[in-house]
């Protein structure tokens, strides 16, 4: 079980990598060589190619790594969403989402704007300390910066439109909650 846990874990980093590096492709040439080529955003005049585990950069100031796919500087996604797993009563990188809810979770984190769900209260509470994503002193009612709040009754994300001390008393459709 642990080895399947963690082959899942390894599949779900590979695919935020390959999803936060941009287009990637490789090209077979004849007599084996495989050269990679990894573009950026369009626009960027940015390329690197890989031949025989040499790298070349066509924008100085750009490093690699030799025979890597990636820079070695890394590569910041846009936004980590930090989103509350009621399984676990604790906020996780949420990978992939539809319909309310995260099918696949990351690492433990925690909210931006330090905005927890409390599932004791079923509020939302600010967060004065926080433990691999779970809140340990919780303060005063707070409203999350995004509409898009959990319900625990169903335990999916929906859109709030009527919250008061932390707490949503009105909600609406289901939202992303990536949003």
């Amino acid at each position: 079980m642990l080895h399947r846990v963690t082959l899942l874990s390894l599949m779900a980093v590979a695919a935020v990598a390959i999803a936060c590096s941009g287009d990637s492709k490789q090209v077979k040439k004849p007599g084996g060589q495989v050269t990679r080529v990894n573009g950026h955003k369009p626009g960027n005049k940015t390329n690197t190619v890989t031949k025989n585990g040499h790298t070349t950069t066509k924008n100085p100031g750009k490093t690699t790594s030799p025979g890597g796919l990636l820079p070695a500087t890394g590569i910041a996604c846009a936004s980590e969403p930090c989103i509350y797993h009621g399984g676990g009563d604790a906020y996780y990188i949420c990978l992939n989402a539809a319909a309310g809810t995260c099918y696949h979770f990351g690492r433990s984190c925690a909210p931006s704007d330090k905005c927890f769900f409390d599932a004791t209260s079923s509020t939302y509470r600010t967060c004065s300390h926080v433990v691999e994503g779970k809140c340990q002193h919780f303060g005063a009612a707070c409203t999350p910066k995004h509409a898009c709040m959990y319900n625990p009754a169903d335990t999916l994300h929906h859109t709030c439109t009527q919250v008061d001390n932390g707490r949503c008393h009105s909600y609406g459709a289901v939202c992303d909650p990536l949003q």
